[in-house]
């Protein structure tokens, strides 16, 4: 449920009481990449009103560390938390890019806790507050259970040349 519906994820923290969820994965991502976005993992979430997941590469050019970019988005449907890193992940070298994810408010900041994105076991960027979608759609995924793809978009386009390893 968590992947495909974030906003009905019923994992809950014991310590905290919070909702939300955590992911991570190995990536190795060539230096040679072309420009177009490519998916490493994809529930079908997007920032037009689709829930899910979605974590997206797009190339380097002539391998350029700072010019490689990591996206990774959680949509709720009604509203999305979305970072875009770039030059944060070793072309041609194993990455670990991991995220953990919540809807709930921190009792003491009275902020969103949101999307939480680490490469290498560090904090590299928070993204506290959502985005509203355009428009909200049913998505296929939960009229029949929930879908992922590893490699590629959930209807088959955006096929990676990136290796992946350990996904949890």
């Amino acid at each position: 449920v968590c992947l495909g519906q974030p906003a009905q994820c019923p994992l809950v923290d014991d310590e905290t009481g919070h909702r939300g969820m955590s992911m991570s994965l190995w990536a190795n991502i060539p230096h040679d990449l072309d420009t177009r976005e490519t998916y490493l993992v994809d529930t079908g979430g997007d920032d037009v009103g689709t829930p899910g997941i979605a974590i997206k590469v797009k190339g380097s050019v002539n391998g350029a560390k700072d010019s490689q970019q990591v996206s990774v988005l959680v949509s709720t449907g009604p509203l999305y938390w979305r970072v875009i890193l770039s030059g944060m992940t070793i072309p041609n070298s194993w990455n670990n890019i991991g995220f953990r994810w919540s809807p709930d408010q921190d009792p003491v900041e009275k902020v969103t806790f949101g999307l939480q994105v680490f490469v290498n076991g560090s904090s590299v960027a928070w993204k506290r507050s959502a985005t509203p979608s355009e428009v909200t759609v049913e998505p296929e995924s939960t009229k029949a259970g929930i879908k992922m793809c590893l490699g590629c978009k959930l209807d088959g386009t955006g096929s990676t040349k990136s290796r992946l390893d350990n996904f949890a």
